[in-house]
Parts: C-alpha cells; structure tokens; sequence
C-alpha cells in the first residue's frame, strides 16, 4: 500500500495539488493573455458633424459718431463730408491707423495720414499692407460719397502697384480714391499714394459693390460727373 506522506517528483507538464511544505497549495500555470481589444471611436469621431452654413451673425447697431450711423440716416456724401477735419470719424479699422479725410467731393475723397513706426514692414519702409488698406478706404469712401441712405459699400476686388517706397516713420502721405465708372452697383475706382513732394508712391484699382442695408431697398444712386472738384 503506498505511503500518503510519500512526495515522488512531479511528472512534467502536470501540477501539483496536494499541500505543501508550508501549507499552501501552488498556483496553477498563467493562463496566456488574450488578444487586445480594439480601441473605441473617438469622442471627436462619434460627435455628429454640423451640416449647413452658419447662420449669419446679426448686425450690430452702428455708432452714432461713425460713419456708419451717419449713413443710416443721411446720404453719402454729407456722412463722408462730416468726417473732414474730425478724428476718428470713420470706420474702427480706418481709426486705429489715424486716417483722416481732407477734402470730399461727389466721387472723389482725398485721405491723409503720417506714417509711424508702427507702419514699419522692412525697417525704414512702411509695410505694404498699411497703404493697401489705406487705397481701399479711399475707394471706398469715393464710392460711399455716392450713395443714397441706408446703403453699404464693400470691397470686391483690390489691385496695388508699389512704385516708391514710402518711409517709415516720415512724413505726411496723401491718398485719393476716384470713381471711374459706374454701371449698377458695381463701381470702378481709382486710389493714388502721394508723398509730400506730389510724387505717386502707390496706385491702386479696385471694384466697389454698393450694397442696400435693408434688401427690399432699390438701389438708386446717381453718381456725380467725374470733373467734380475736390472740396
């Protein structure tokens, strides 16, 4: 009869189960682990996507000093006229870089500004973009001086030549935006960059859209004769 107390070896591959020498039973081999699961979606992947264009932001309520509010309830050509000489009366853009209307006629306004170091593209010369935006509000307000009330002007088309460079701080710089030709709301127009000699720096075409704030409005403009004077 064999001895219960009698250990042999253990056969190999099998484990035992009977007590230890202290006790306690051996653990039995790790089962291996198994595949990984794959990962879910992402939030980002399972978000639904928005579909359709945006819903237009309403339009904020102009301010009474600025152009704006001068156009809801007077024509063109006496908001832009109410600008001459005054600081800060035209759009927020045009006011953070100090333009400044000097004369006003029917199709024609002329801009002054004095470029700072702030302008400075290169050192020493003023950056590009400064007189691009300073032609665009030129044209465009040649164009707002046309206009009957509650009517907008927008920028369709833009084209600039740099033809001297413009110093950087340095002097007075003028610019006049001209009305070229009209055919509906759409409008052709004229910018020229002068420095304080007369010399063209800059010239700029651009197309104008005059657009009616309110859109059952017509859009009845006339656009004065091109040999108006500037005043």
């Amino acid at each position: 009869m064999p001895n219960p107390c009698r250990t042999g070896p253990t056969p190999s591959g099998s484990t035992p189960s009977g007590p230890t020498s202290s006790g306690s039973t051996q653990p039995g081999p790790k089962a291996a682990p198994g595949p990984k699961a794959a990962p879910g979606p992402t939030p980002s992947a399972t978000a639904p996507r928005r579909t359709g264009r945006r819903r237009p932001a309403a339009r904020p309520a102009p301010a009474d000093g600025s152009l704006y509010g001068r156009m809801e309830r007077t024509g063109g050509l006496d908001a832009v006229r109410a600008a001459r000489g005054v600081a800060r009366a035209l759009f927020p853009f045009s006011d953070l870089l100090d333009m400044r209307v000097v004369a006003v006629a029917p199709g024609e306004v002329l801009l002054s500004v004095t470029t700072a170091a702030d302008h400075q593209g290169w050192p020493g010369h003023t950056h590009g973009g400064y007189l691009a935006a300073l032609c665009d509000t030129a044209c465009g307000l040649a164009v707002a001086s046309l206009v009957p009330p509650r009517h907008t002007v927008v920028t369709a088309n833009l084209s600039l030549q740099y033809l001297r460079p413009v110093p950087a701080p340095g002097g007075e710089v003028g610019c006049l935006g001209t009305v070229t030709h009209r055919q509906g709301s759409r409008v052709l127009t004229r910018a020229d960059v002068t420095g304080g000699d007369g010399e063209v720096l800059a010239a700029a075409t651009a197309l104008m859209l005059v657009r009616p704030v309110d859109p059952q409005a017509s859009d009845a403009a006339t656009p004065a004769p091109a040999s108006a004077p500037v005043s």
